[in-house]
């Protein structure tokens, strides 16, 4: 397999229907939404956002297929700040303080982080 993106994809009319239809939930949550073409734009207000602690939702291309988000449909925010997990647990998730997160690392920083060195392209697997 070398990829996981089989799932649907929605183009800017879709999306726009679903964001006007929510508009009044994403305003009261005190969420914004901005189309940025520019994707060298983007990225940088992206990183910018994450060093400031906030959260980011972030939507791209076909949806994933498993058990986790790889990289279209995904929750990002900076993993250093020891009250993160906390925040999206009862904020942004709204579930249980137990429940795990599933962290992207690249490749190369692996073992900087986790005891096992595997790599796991599709994140089937979990390592402590």
């Amino acid at each position: 397999m070398d990829h996981a993106y089989w799932g649907p994809a929605f183009d800017s009319t879709a999306i726009r229907k679903v964001l006007d239809a929510n508009g009044f939930d994403i305003a009261a949550a005190h969420c914004t939404v901005e189309d940025i073409g520019d994707e060298d734009a983007l990225c940088q207000r992206t990183a910018e956002a994450i060093v400031k602690g906030q959260v980011i939702g972030w939507f791209q291309g076909r949806m994933e297929w498993g058990p986790r988000a790889l990289g279209n449909r995904s929750i990002l925010c900076d993993p250093r700040r020891p009250d993160m997990k906390a925040m999206l647990n009862d904020k942004i998730k709204r579930r249980e303080s137990f429940r795990p997160l599933a962290p992207s690392v690249m490749e190369e920083a692996v073992a900087e982080w986790f005891e096992e060195d595997d790599s796991v392209p599709f994140m089937m697997s979990c390592h402590s």
